[in-house]
């Protein structure tokens, strides 16, 4: 399990374990995305902003925010 950060310098998201920097996100990398208490499969996709895609549904993601992740790539 990984936690999904927003890091402005970069601008873009990162990963995450156990508090050690794992790798940054690209988009239409793969991953299971912590909603509840389930895990949704998603890709990370980058456009004017960053959001996942949930089947047809896009999630944008807050940059302030800290995500439960597993990286599926």
């Amino acid at each position: 399990m990984h936690e999904l950060k927003y890091k402005p310098s970069t601008r873009r998201w990162h990963a995450y374990r156990k508090g050690s920097y794992a790798c940054p996100l690209h988009s239409g990398d793969l991953l299971a995305l912590e909603v509840a208490d389930r895990y949704l499969s998603c890709r990370m996709v980058y456009d004017t902003d960053w959001y996942v895609l949930i089947g047809e549904t896009k999630f944008r993601l807050h940059r302030k925010a800290v995500y439960r992740v597993i990286l599926l790539f």
